[in-house]
């Protein structure tokens, strides 16, 4: 064999060595994303857990608060005429969150507005309407609630003012709007407008800092979930002050940088089911590169994420 070939020959054999580790390290990084899965669940709501659970209350502005407990977030209007929450956190939450209004007011919940049927949004609903509340929410939360097994709702938990399409009303001063955006989290989201004070209440239709979860089984899709959050940008302005279904709180740049992110992986889905790649071997391109790192630590993970937006997608 002469010099050159044997050169040759060599550069060869490197080239197959170095092709043999990335393609190792590439599987152990997918195995690590995919199969170990990013991201950390909540510990165990175990009773250490709950009695160590507090909550937050941050203002906002004109009588309204955001209030972050375990569950999905909390707006309370505050006012002369009383309290009125949009959502209402778990049920074993519920004492909590009632002690954290009265540090607000001592006057009583009188309205709770349920943006979707998710036991982590609607859980406290019996704690309040035995206090004399109102619940209102969309008709199709009502019918959820009825037949959910997961967070089984009890008789008092039920809504006793429902609406079909965009609901309105003043409550200490301030003009409510209430806007169905179907089929984006689930087939039951609205977002709650309180126009004097320009926050929104965007329920589970905007997650900040985290994957969303889309409830395929009540007609979510990701489609549907991306038109919604821009829905939701149509209503803003660059003042609006948008109080998540879960993270902190968020103005209109964060919802559009959510909303193009989201965007990009939809349609990068989109591209691989196109070319009839598999939900499985879908991973292995990894559709959510774009994703920011720091986004991940949430209870969706990356494969969870991606089997929704798969499954959501048309076929």
């Amino acid at each position: 064999m002469t010099a050159a070939r044997k050169t040759i020959f060599r550069g060869v054999i490197v080239l197959i060595a170095l092709a043999g580790v990335l393609a190792g390290g590439w599987t152990a990084y997918m195995w690590y994303i995919y199969s170990y899965d990013s991201g950390h669940t909540k510990p165990a709501k175990d009773d250490a857990y709950k009695a160590a659970k507090t909550v937050k209350i941050s203002p906002l502005r004109d009588g309204l608060y955001m209030l972050q407990g375990d569950g999905g977030n909390i707006t309370a209007l505050v006012g002369d005429e009383g309290i009125l929450i949009v959502d209402s956190d778990e049920a074993w939450m519920a004492p909590k969150i009632d002690a954290a209004l009265k540090t607000l007011s001592s006057l009583p919940v009188r309205y709770v507005i349920n943006t979707h049927f998710h036991g982590d949004h609607r859980g406290g609903n019996g704690y309040f309407r035995k206090q004399g509340a109102e619940i209102i929410a969309h008709t199709k939360t009502a019918e959820h609630m009825k037949v959910d097994t997961y967070a089984p709702a009890e008789p008092e938990d039920m809504p006793t003012i429902t609406f079909e399409q965009d609901y309105k009303l003043t409550f200490n001063g301030e003009d409510i709007r209430l806007h169905y955006l179907p089929n984006a989290h689930t087939d039951s989201d609205i977002i709650v407008q309180f126009l004097k004070a320009n926050v929104l209440t965007a329920g589970d239709v905007f997650s900040f800092g985290s994957y969303p979860f889309i409830s395929a089984g009540t007609h979510g899709s990701i489609g549907r979930h991306i038109e919604a959050q821009q829905d939701i940008m149509k209503l803003a302005n660059e003042a609006t002050l948008i109080v998540p279904g879960h993270g902190n709180l968020a103005r209109p740049p964060d919802l559009a940088e959510t909303n193009e992110r989201l965007t990009v992986i939809r349609d990068y889905v989109a591209t691989l089911k196109g070319l009839g790649i598999s939900r499985s071997l879908a991973r292995a391109f990894y559709p959510t590169y774009g994703w920011r790192s720091d986004w991940r630590d949430a209870y969706v993970t990356d494969k969870t994420f991606l089997g929704l937006v798969y499954n959501t997608l048309p076929e």
